[in-house]
Order: C-alpha cells, then structure tokens, then sequence
C-alpha cells in the first residue's frame, strides 16, 4: 500500500487487515480499467473492420494501409521477395540482414534489419501474398 505521510509502499500488516483489504481493492479496479481498455480497443478494431477497414495494427512489411485497406507496397515486395530467394538459396537470417544492411534497404521503421525482423517478414509471408514478382 502507498502511504501517503512518508510516500513510500507498505507491506501488509497482519494486525492492520484495512491495508490488505485496500490494496486488494485497488489492484481489483486497476485490472477492472485494464480489462475495459481491452474491450474498447477490441470493439473499435471490430468496428473498423465491420465497415470494410483495415483494423489489424501496423501494417506488416511488404503492404501499407491506404484509405483502410492493406495494399501492397511495390518497394517493400521486392525487398521480401529478396529475402525469400535468398532464405530459398540456404542463407541464413543473419546473411540476410547484412545483405540488406550493405544494400541500405531500410526496414519497416527506417532502421537497420535484424535477424528476428528478417524472421518475423519471412514468417508473415505465409499470411499475406507477395505480390510483385
């Protein structure tokens, strides 16, 4: 429990059941909010997706969200397509990265590649269709 007077938190006291019973209250209402964001962002995205929008997150690398819906970005599909023929040759993740490091090819972001990133694009594949080919 947060105690105001010395600003700093107290253990339960076994001879003071209020505090205990406070702190489990509070922790009861923190999980209660976190539980009806939950439920507000969920509807919204559900919502969104109900009138035909794109409601899934950032937009995986290789497409972009325009006017709600995910479109393929030609930049970015030549970049995966890249990866796949190279992940098809036997290079590995890390072989990957430098190739598109070396290349300058920025990542989703604008940053450098990693390997998990390189991993995360490659697994996304199988979700959604690489379209220049």
């Amino acid at each position: 429990m947060f105690a105001v007077d010395t600003g700093e938190v107290l253990a339960d006291d076994p001879d003071d059941p209020v505090r205990t019973f406070v702190r489990q209250i509070l922790g009861a209402v923190s999980q209660l909010e976190a539980g009806m964001i939950t439920r507000r962002l969920r509807r919204g995205r559900e919502h969104k997706a109900s009138e035909g929008g794109y409601a899934q997150g950032a937009p995986p690398y290789g497409f972009r969200a325009e006017s709600g819906q995910l479109m393929p970005d030609p930049e970015e599909q030549r970049v995966v397509l890249k990866m796949i023929a190279m992940r098809d040759s036997g290079s590995s993740l890390r072989d990957i990265t430098t190739s598109l490091n070396n290349a300058g090819l920025p990542s989703k972001r604008g940053g450098r590649w990693h390997p998990q990133t390189v991993a995360r694009v490659l697994a996304s594949t199988d979700r959604y269709q690489v379209v220049y080919e």
